[in-house]
């Protein structure tokens, strides 16, 4: 129980020092890092939007930016190409490796 918690407390103080560093290469960038953080949900908005708008018109729509999984799965038409990684796809690609691999631990950073 021991090891336990003082793995916890390095890993806390470990995330801690990641962050720092990692915003040292951001604050030049942050207004900018901020504006993007705000427009990622509108990304993935406006693709299933203009997807059902190709599909009403049919015409074909490469989505190329958008992360959302609804792309490829309960909003899929037969016009849209998703052109790029899904969430569904990387949780699952990726988890499923792990734990055919003996893994049962694993963080995210």
């Amino acid at each position: 129980m021991r090891e336990d918690a003082e793995q916890k407390d390095l890993g806390q103080v470990y995330d801690v020092r990641l962050i720092r560093w990692i915003w040292t290469f951001v604050r030049p960038y942050r207004r900018l890092f901020l504006f993007s953080l705000l427009l990622m949900p509108l990304n993935s908005a406006v693709a299933l939007a203009v997807s059902n708008v190709g599909h009403l018109k049919n015409k074909v729509v490469i989505a190329c930016g958008p992360g959302t999984a609804d792309l490829t799965g309960p909003q899929c038409t037969p016009n849209t190409i998703h052109w790029s990684f899904d969430t569904w796809m990387l949780a699952h690609a990726t988890g499923g490796a792990m734990v055919k691999t003996g893994g049962d631990t694993w963080f995210f950073i």
